[in-house]
């Protein structure tokens, strides 16, 4: 067959495989099922032959459906024998597996169980099978035989359509399953043909299917332990259900000695504490065994020595000629041993110092060294193993030691390059001796600069790997020099001068440098003293107490008005108060002034406040006077200016029916804008970077003015 149709084929096998129509499978059917297989192809069985025997008219493809029964011929097979048989498939080009079911029971139905043989897939198969003694005697026994490509068929597989057997053939077939003439070969096995009183023995039958036990009181089963009770020829008998003609029997005997050696065991002692050992003695026989314990140990009077740590009975065997031992259980009794712990306060001291040890566990204690009890204090000056032994209730004792570690104290050394300093000077000190050193009030390093306001004493401890601490002490002294300053005057208002002196002197430096200060200010007065070829720059405060001068705040209500308009100059920040003009030195000495100004100029008007702690600011106020002639004496008024919104944050509209000059002024009366509108024109103004407050906005046309105010709030 060509490779091209042996694709297709194994396409529409794999088709076949995941179509819906796939059969169950079954773990048994009825004999009567015809499963569809498909043998078109050329899967099917060429020739089957059984004992000799071969099918007749089952050659090549059984139809469409893959299922044929063959009625005859009929082959007689004896129940306990085994019989070969051969197949030829597909005229030798496809390979196949083949599978044998006889319904040996004779139910009607195939089973798994009931599958005699399955070969792996081939072109040409030999194999046989065996009817077992459990099967029904009967004629028209149905056997099936299939075959599937490719496939090892499984014993479930007796009756499924589809899957894997889509591609293959069905037969069935009857036989007849007889009875033998006689059993072929019985067989009878004892496990023991010598046994002691009181141990097993066992049977085990083959070549039948039935066994009967005959002999002796016990009641016998095949391949089932049973205990003798004397020495006894049992006889048993094998037969076939349903073949009474197919039996056979044997003789088997079983000799029962009731003679054991007379063993005397003993152990001593009786009760240890866990872990020691006891002596097990034994005599009355020539060899013994002990369990648990060393497999046979020979010799009249053998002992061995035991230890265990929980109670154990021990079975001690002796064995004479007759091989029936003599049996004697020993009890061992265990006590436990205590169970001890050791905490101690430090795992490792330094030398000298004192450790604590405490042991529980046990009732009573005994240390080395050291001395009894639950607990120990000890000052080791070298490493020590302190061992302890502790003893409980049932004088068991045992043992456990712990380490203490003991370390020496480092060798502090402690320099420094001035031993005598100045008045805030430094001094660098050294300490030296172990990898940790700390300055008490100080840093955690070897070098310490210190700056001490007098003779100070230094300690600095040192700290070594283990733990250990030593200690060091250094001295430094201080040139001390007394200042004494003054100060003309002592208090002063802000922006006046002060003189210092110090000690009589005016020889001395100054920090901060300023004789002018603002705020008080605390001075430092320093000057150079020398003694015993020490210089030093002694220094000394003086704090400066500076009265600040008070913030005036000085405005009109109108800083730009017309000829013989009205403004009001105030003045707050300050207790007292004195307006003067450069013509007229006490114009006022209250904090408002109201004028009423004729001629057209610009006014400048100061004044003096003084504080409570009478220190004193001045400020000035100007006042300009305009002509004001107004616009309305020419009948233009309605059409001048028109300014909105108003107030405003900073941006408003001039609209202006003339047109003409315009200035913008502040409440100082400065210019902040200036610019020219055409007649009819409008103009946005802003002034968002300006102040909050009042601006006039002027209007002048031909010598004429006009003037509106305007409030900017941002």
């Amino acid at each position: 067959m060509s490779l091209k149709f042996q694709s297709v084929k194994k396409c529409i096998l794999l088709f076949l495989i995941l179509s819906a129509c796939v059969g169950r499978i079954h773990s048994q059917c009825s004999t009567s099922s015809a499963p569809t297989n498909n043998c078109g192809a050329g899967d099917y069985i060429d020739s089957f032959v059984l004992n000799g025997i071969a099918a007749t008219g089952n050659a090549g493809c059984s139809g469409a459906s893959g299922y044929s029964f063959f009625p005859t011929p009929v082959w007689n097979l004896q129940i306990g024998n085994t019989y070969t048989w051969s197949a030829a498939c597909s005229g030798g080009i496809w390979s196949e597996g083949i599978a044998i079911w006889i319904d040996l029971n004779n139910d009607g139905f195939y089973t798994s169980s009931e599958m005699v043989v399955s070969t792996s897939p081939s072109t040409l198969h030999v194999s046989s099978f065996t009817i077992p003694f459990s099967a029904t005697i009967a004629n028209n026994v149905k056997m099936r035989v299939r075959d599937f490509w490719n496939t090892t068929i499984a014993n479930t597989e007796m009756c499924t359509n589809g899957t894997t057997s889509q591609w293959g053939e069905t037969e069935d077939h009857y036989i007849n399953i007889v009875c033998p003439a006689a059993l072929a070969s019985l067989s009878v096995a004892a496990s023991s043909t010598l046994v002691c009183l009181g141990e097993p023995a066992t049977f085990t039958a083959s070549g039948a299917g039935s066994f009967t036990f005959a002999g002796g009181s016990a009641s016998i089963s095949n391949a089932v332990t049973f205990t003798p009770a004397a020495s006894q020829a049992y006889t048993i008998t094998g037969s076939i259900n349903g073949c009474p003609a197919a039996t056979s029997s044997v003789v088997s005997t079983i000799s029962v000695t009731s003679i054991p050696a007379p063993v005397v065991a003993s152990i001593t002692p009786s009760i240890i504490c866990s872990g020691n050992t006891a002596t097990i003695s034994a005599s009355g026989a020539n060899s013994f065994t002990y369990l648990p314990g060393p497999s046979i140990l020979t010799g009249p009077n053998p002992t061995i020595a035991v230890s265990s740590v929980a109670a154990t009975i021990y079975t001690v065997r002796g064995y004479n000629g007759n091989g029936c031992p003599g049996t004697v259980t020993l009890a061992l009794a265990v006590n436990p041993l205590p169970t001890l712990t050791v905490v101690g306060s430090s795992p490792s001291v330094c030398a000298g110092t004192s450790v604590s040890l405490m042991a529980s566990g046990a009732l009573q204690y005994s240390w080395q060294p050291g001395g009894s009890g639950p607990s120990i204090i000890h000052s080791p000056t070298i490493t020590t193993a302190y061992l302890v032994t502790g003893t409980n209730n049932f004088n068991c004792s045992a043992s456990i030691s712990t380490v203490i570690i003991v370390s020496s104290s480092p060798s502090i050394v402690a320099v420094t390059n001035y031993t005598t300093v100045c008045s805030g000077g430094n001094s660098t000190l050294i300490a030296s001796g172990a990898p940790s050193l700390s300055w008490v009030g100080g840093p955690s390093t070897a070098s310490y600069v210190v700056s001490p306001a007098s003779a100070s004493v230094y300690t600095v401890i040192g700290t070594n790997t283990a733990g250990c601490q030593g200690s060091q002490t250094i001295a430094v002294n201080v040139m001390q020099v007394q200042l004494n300053i003054s100060a003309t005057p002592t208090v002063l208002c802000s922006g006046q001068t002060v003189s210092f002196s110090v000690n009589g002197t005016n020889s001395y430096s100054l920090s901060p440098p300023t004789q002018t200060p603002q705020v008080t200010t605390l001075y430092t007065l320093s000057v150079l003293t020398s003694s015993n070829g020490l210089n030093c720059a002694n220094s000394n405060t003086f704090l400066l107490t500076v009265n600040p001068v008070p913030t005036l705040t000085a405005s009109a209500t109108k800083t730009v008005i017309c000829r013989n308009e009205k403004t009001t100059l105030n003045v707050s920040g300050a207790a007292n108060y004195l307006w003067y003009t450069s013509t007229n030195p006490t114009l006022a000495t209250t904090p408002s002034v109201s004028l009423t100004l004729t001629t057209t100029a610009t006014y400048s008007y100061y004044v003096t406040g003084t504080c409570s702690l009478g220190c004193t600011n001045s400020a000035t106020v100007l006042v300009k006077v305009n002509g004001c002639t107004a616009l309305e004496e020419t009948g233009l008024l309605q059409t001048a200016m028109e300014l909105y919104p108003n107030p405003n944050t900073g941006e408003f509209t001039l609209k202006s029916g003339i047109g003409g000059h315009i200035l913008i002024l502040n409440a100082q009366a400065k210019v902040v804008d200036d610019f020219y509108i055409l007649p009819g024109a409008e103009q946005k103004i802003e002034l968002r970077n300006k102040t909050t407050g009042m601006y006039f906005v002027v209007l002048e046309v031909g010598g004429a003015t006009t003037t509106r105010k305007i409030v900017v709030i941002h």
